[in-house]
């Protein structure tokens, strides 16, 4: 947490490319640490999406929300909330990177998924 912190200071004072080496290596030991199955690590992976596409590496960005929405997909509840936030973070990525077509077909999914778990919760 104090790494991350650290990370979020230096981003803010312009100094990218020290707080990415310290997400990296943090992201890095987490990993080693607890697996990259458990919840701390894939939060830690989504926040390291975040943050790179916040910098504009898009492709990189692209990349890691695919691994954090198949890790989510693969350890939590099929209607789990976080599975549609890395659904609707990939689609922005996707929109930003000019896939347009695909970010609407995901953000289709998420709608379609969201409304079968509303639907379902109210006649269970």
């Amino acid at each position: 947490m104090v790494i991350n912190n650290l990370a979020n200071i230096f981003q803010d004072c312009g100094r990218l490319e020290e707080a990415e080496t310290m997400r990296r290596k943090l992201l890095a030991l987490q990993t080693d640490i607890l697996g990259p199955r458990h919840p701390a690590t894939v939060a830690a992976t989504n926040n390291f999406a975040v943050k790179t596409h916040d910098c504009g590496q898009l492709e990189e960005a692209e990349t890691i929300w695919r691994e954090v929405l198949a890790l989510q997909t693969e350890i939590l509840e099929p209607q789990h909330p976080h599975i549609f936030i890395a659904m609707n973070n990939l689609a922005r990525t996707l929109k930003d990177r000019g896939q347009v077509e695909e970010a609407r077909r995901l953000q289709r999914r998420e709608v379609i998924d969201m409304w079968h778990r509303r639907l379902w919760s109210k006649t269970l």
